[in-house]
């Protein structure tokens, strides 16, 4: 070890303890500011919600532009191939289930059916009521004949006096 006057020890000493004093004085600054700020983001926690709420719709959840706003992107999901075996499986069952075909499995479905169209007229004569043979019969529903047009005086509200002295 090298011997150093005292007093060069001394001031080594007192700069170590100035350090110190100082990293103390910025930590305390630094968790001064931390609760300054949990304060005000109590505070704008609406705002801040409805801002990314509105980023979000105009730029999508995985949009780069999130991070602008100080939004961290959503982290993609890992799906391990059993979940996606498990998921093509029971996608299968589910359209057996429930009769569903592709567009090339549904070339090959043809339907069989004989249909004539009769029109014969309505029971005013104006209107034809369209009749389709060799199917379940069919509710036709026929207008009802129109109500009679609503006279200006029985909707218009009445006049006020122009004299005004309630007479």
């Amino acid at each position: 070890m090298h011997r150093r006057p005292r007093a060069a020890r001394g001031a080594e000493f007192q700069s170590f303890v100035a350090a110190a004093q100082a990293t103390k004085a910025s930590n305390q600054q630094w968790r001064a500011d931390i609760q300054t700020e949990r304060a005000m983001e109590t505070h704008v926690r609406d705002l801040r919600k409805g801002v990314k709420g509105i980023a979000t719709a105009r730029f999508g959840a995985s949009g780069a532009q999130m991070l602008q706003f100080g939004y961290s992107l959503p982290k993609p999901r890992k799906k391990s191939a059993e979940t996606k075996a498990a998921a093509v499986v029971k996608g299968l069952a589910t359209r057996k289930k429930r009769g569903t075909m592709g567009s090339v499995q549904k070339k090959d479905v043809k339907g069989n059916v004989s249909v004539e169209l009769v029109v014969t007229p309505g029971p005013d004569g104006t209107q034809p009521v369209p009749v389709v043979q060799g199917a379940a019969p069919a509710v036709v529903a026929t207008p009802a004949t129109p109500a009679p047009p609503a006279t200006a005086a029985a909707t218009a509200p009445a006049p006020a006096h122009a004299g005004g002295n309630g007479a």
